[in-house]
């Protein structure tokens, strides 16, 4: 399986599980609390693992100016979503502020999935072969396995980025320099 395809499958998990609390919020909203623990599990370790095995090697190893532009939005818009994430964790389940919350991360996600599955897929075949393709679609089941281990902590360094906005740049910046 190449990693377009496994992202694309995972899309479709996200937006089933996102669509069930839609229809849980009017009329059975004892089932919100299993279905967003499920959401934050799923999408994080997606867009954590994501990050690490495609956006940065897609970043580094590009030679188009597009496919660099598409690395950086894509690694932007995760950093939003875990935010939003983070917030709708700490915010009561059963208000209308959560309700709200989950709507906008539902069109942000929505937003994202679209681009990233022309666009960025598109950027992304010009730069990895088919085989790189599967080994980056494993490699990434392997991490979002680590990474559901640890959801909390890797929410968490969204929000010491928001704080601490140079923490880790400077790295990349260099990679990319060299």
């Amino acid at each position: 399986m190449q990693i377009y395809d496994l992202l694309t499958q995972q899309h479709r998990e996200v937006a089933d599980i996102f669509k069930k609390i839609r229809s849980s919020l009017d009329s059975d909203k004892e089932k919100i609390p299993e279905l967003f623990e499920k959401l934050k599990v799923e999408l994080t370790s997606h867009l954590k693992s994501e990050q690490e095995v495609f956006y940065k090697p897609l970043r580094v190893l590009t030679k188009e100016p597009q496919g660099r532009k598409l690395s950086w939005e894509g690694d932007e818009e995760h950093h939003v979503i875990c935010l939003l994430l983070n917030e709708l964790a700490r915010t009561d389940l059963e208000s209308e502020e959560w309700a709200a919350k989950i709507k906008v991360l539902n069109e942000i996600v929505d937003h994202h999935v679209k681009e990233e599955e022309s666009e960025t897929f598109a950027a992304a075949r010009k730069t990895f072969d088919r085989d790189e393709a599967e080994q980056i679609a494993q490699n990434m089941i392997e991490l979002q396995d680590i990474y559901k281990g640890m959801i909390d902590r890797a929410l968490d360094e969204d929000v010491e980025i928001f704080n601490h906005p140079m923490l880790g740049r400077e790295t990349e910046e260099q990679m990319l320099k060299e």
